[in-house]
């Protein structure tokens, strides 16, 4: 055993790593870690963890029902501010609400909420899945997310608008 994490305070359902860079800026916290991981529970919250101090980076909280699921992907992307390619890290969860979101790693901000209802989208969207998501992938390059769910069916969804 390398270690434990006493990480929820309900049953742990899902569990990603995160691609680490050493210094990586999370909501205002520096970590030196290019170990981090995501978990998902019971208790309808999904953590970021540094797992080498054990420490928790951020609690994230939007959906309604349990989070079965979680995902992360790292992308290149052009930020036209800056006028060169950023380094943007993803979170895609699955909840038994029915629902998947994606959110930013860095800041903690729902981008996209597919399905429902969530705390941050009321109105289900017509295109989700009838029953609860049990799964979320990425594709290899992080442009596609692939939802599974209870209902029997796949859905494939445009990562930067949903």
């Amino acid at each position: 055993l390398i270690g434990a994490i006493q990480a929820h305070l309900l049953p742990i359902l899902s569990v990603a790593f995160v691609q680490g860079e050493g210094g990586q800026n999370v909501r205002g916290v520096i970590t030196s870690s290019d170990w981090m991981a995501v978990t998902s529970g019971r208790d309808k919250y999904i953590k970021l963890w540094d797992l080498e101090s054990s420490r928790e980076l951020r609690s994230y909280r939007g959906h309604v029902g349990r989070v079965k699921c979680v995902a992360t992907k790292v992308r290149s992307e052009y930020d036209e501010e800056q006028e060169d390619l950023v380094r943007k890290t993803y979170i895609a969860t699955g909840s038994w609400d029915r629902s998947c979101m994606i959110w930013d790693l860095d800041t903690g901000e729902v981008l996209h909420v597919m399905g429902g209802p969530t705390h941050v989208n009321t109105s289900p969207n017509s295109e989700g899945h009838a029953n609860a998501v049990t799964d979320v992938s990425f594709s290899p390059d992080g442009s596609v997310l692939c939802t599974g769910s209870d209902d029997e069916t796949i859905r494939l969804w445009n990562v930067l608008t949903g």
